[in-house]
């Protein structure tokens, strides 16, 4: 809040305060008018007090519904987060599961065409079947190291 506001606000209620102190039973000293002034000044002062005292209740009252929200709202985060981790580490086991079991399953197929294709490499060929051999080697060398990567 701007200083400009809060003396608006100041003025006001000093204003209303005034108003309200204007209809409470006055003190029996009427005849000192000193007295009256500084009666006045004490009654609208307490009125502002009780006014200011009652705005604080409903901000506190405000606050408190605001905090308890709030409370709720970062439990709620809290469990879905805890949820969503105990979800997210059963999916990695079973994606990791799954990708051991294929690494199996074309490991050893891939290391047997390996070693036939060095076998075949030892061999007298033809050009064009020695091209198509380390096209083939090549390939397995990839699939083996893309496996492997996982």
């Amino acid at each position: 809040m701007e200083s400009r506001d809060k003396v608006t606000n100041v003025s006001s209620l000093r204003h209303a305060a005034e108003q309200m102190a204007a209809w409470t039973i006055v003190h029996p000293l009427q005849g000192e008018t000193d007295a009256r002034k500084l009666l006045h000044e004490l009654q609208v002062h307490h009125i502002e007090l009780e006014m200011q005292n009652a705005e604080l209740n409903l901000a506190r009252v405000e606050s408190d519904k605001y905090l308890k929200n709030a409370t709720d709202i970062n439990q709620d985060l809290k469990n879905t987060l805890n949820a969503n981790n105990e979800n997210h580490s059963a999916d990695q086991l079973v994606r990791r599961d799954a990708l051991v079991k294929i690494r199996q399953e074309i490991d050893a197929p891939l290391k047997i065409i390996a070693q036939i294709s060095q076998q075949i490499r030892q061999s007298q060929l033809n050009p064009i079947l020695l091209l198509q051999l380390e096209k083939l080697e090549i390939a397995g060398k990839k699939i083996l190291f893309s496996i492997n990567d996982f």
